[in-house]
């Protein structure tokens, strides 16, 4: 048993979610990004030095994600898409704990006020995301539960 909140980090093995975001991104043109409990977004390592290491980092915290961190550890709704300044997040949960975010924005929309309006099909798209991820995690949950 953890002595602290559950995170998404706890549930990630290959990195393939990062990957699963990273491709999206690309397929759209708009910047979508997984972010663990505190907003720190996980990135998938292609070449890792070591073969024991985990295929997937945490970049440091950034206090300009203050405003996800806080988001993220105050989503009760796990099928609203909240506006955060420029980004729209999009909560994960196992149960009702939020352990993380798939987080939209488009490239250079720092500087634009409001949220991205993404298409109808690319909101579908991240919403199915989500909610894989969060049952996947969720199942995962509960098998350990099981066996602990």
């Amino acid at each position: 048993m953890l002595d602290r909140p559950l995170s998404l980090t706890d549930f990630l093995t290959d990195g393939s979610v990062a990957a699963l975001c990273d491709a999206v991104s690309r397929l759209t043109g708009t910047r979508i990004s997984v972010r663990d409990a505190e907003a720190r977004r996980i990135f998938r390592v292609s070449d890792s030095p070591r073969p024991d290491a985990r295929p997937w980092r945490l970049a440091p915290h950034d206090p300009a994600d203050d405003d996800l961190t806080l988001a993220i550890a105050t989503a009760i709704d796990r099928d609203r898409l909240i506006p955060v300044g420029h980004r729209l997040l999009c909560p994960l949960f196992v149960g009702d704990h939020p352990i993380g975010a798939v987080i939209v924005e488009r490239e250079g929309e720092e500087s634009s006020p409001g949220p991205p309006e993404p298409s109808p099909a690319l909101l579908d798209t991240v919403r199915l995301l989500v909610s894989t991820i969060s049952e996947v995690c969720e199942s995962q949950n509960e098998l350990r539960a099981r066996h602990t």
